[in-house]
């Protein structure tokens, strides 16, 4: 399977010890991690990002799907190197630049372990269960509002990366080539169809609910 077939995000129903990890706890450990990795120097991270694709390994992703999670960072990371020439006027990027690079890198490696071993369901129905036992302790009324919509915008981010790579097919399949051409014919096409898709999710939320609020 080349990278560019390989729907970034998407589950992957395989059997492993993360998959049956309650989908709460990975939701905490998640941000948790992300959290501690500023505070990591770069060695630090360098380690995180090996043992993340070793994790990858042992929970049966190719490194074909485990580099597509950072697939959407490089255009980022060109970016950011192209500024250090300029600015630097080194063709040996800064240390700090490699430091943000490696702790973006491994938040969105972790992100895409997440996603990829947790259902959209199974996340809905975490926050929700989490919001509702908090409003029962709490004497509160009410569904699970502020949940629905934190799950709407955890489920957004797949979402946007699934747009992302179906638009960069089309570019390649009419014969585009990778470079600021691509990017800058691409990304206002994902955007665009990215919002539509946000709003279609919206309407169905409302056919559903007779609101804007739930899920």
């Amino acid at each position: 399977m080349a990278v560019s077939e390989i729907t970034l995000f998407r589950y992957k129903n395989t059997q492993s010890f993360l998959h049956k990890t309650p989908p709460l706890l990975k939701i905490a450990a998640l941000f948790a991690f992300t959290a501690s990795m500023q505070l990591l120097n770069i060695y630090a991270c360098t380690g995180t990002l090996i043992l993340l694709f070793i994790i990858s390994l042992l929970l049966h992703f190719s490194p074909k799907e485990t580099f597509s999670a950072v697939r959407p960072l490089s255009a980022y990371a060109a970016l950011l190197y192209i500024t250090d020439i300029i600015s630097e006027k080194s063709l040996i990027p800064t240390q700090n630049t490699v430091l943000l690079l490696a702790r973006l890198f491994a938040s969105l490696m972790a992100a895409s372990l997440v996603f990829r071993t947790t259902t959209s369901c199974e996340l809905k129905a975490a926050l929700s269960g989490f919001e509702m036992s908090i409003k029962k302790r709490l004497g509160l009324k009410g569904g699970p509002v502020i949940s629905r919509q934190f799950a709407l915008l955890i489920l957004f981010i797949p979402m946007m990366l699934e747009v992302y790579n179906q638009t960069e097919k089309a570019w390649m399949a009419r014969g585009g080539k990778n470079g600021i051409k691509k990017l800058t014919a691409i990304i206002p096409i994902m955007f665009s169809v990215g919002m539509k898709k946000a709003r279609d999710v919206e309407k169905a939320i409302s056919a559903r609910t007779g609101s804007g609020t739930g899920l």
